[in-house]
């Protein structure tokens, strides 16, 4: 059975309705139609996203983390322009030499 995606939206609805309301969680589920366990998952991620929302040097980690990605992301792009061009010469090279 494919995963449900919810719209973020809703999310935020049900997550402001719990905890800034007060409303239970099993009464927003129904009203919304979300099975609970849904719920409770998306209560924990945002209460597990909270030290990095208040800490600035975790914030600053993820930046450093998302820069290196990039950096990692450029260079591959990079590598594989390199390998593209030494495999088109190879394959001049094995046509003016008759190879397969």
């Amino acid at each position: 059975m494919p995963k449900l995606k919810y719209q973020t939206n809703l999310k935020v609805q049900a997550i402001t309705r719990h905890f800034q309301d007060g409303e239970p969680l099993s009464s927003i589920c129904a009203d919304l139609r979300v099975p609970p366990v849904v719920c409770e998952q998306w209560c924990k991620d945002v209460i597990s996203g909270l030290p990095s929302f208040f800490d600035q040097s975790l914030r600053k980690q993820d930046r450093q983390k998302d820069r290196r990605i990039e950096e990692l992301h450029t260079e591959l792009a990079r590598k594989q322009d390199v390998i593209g061009e030494i495999m088109e010469a190879f394959t001049t090279l094995k046509k003016k030499n008759g190879a397969n």
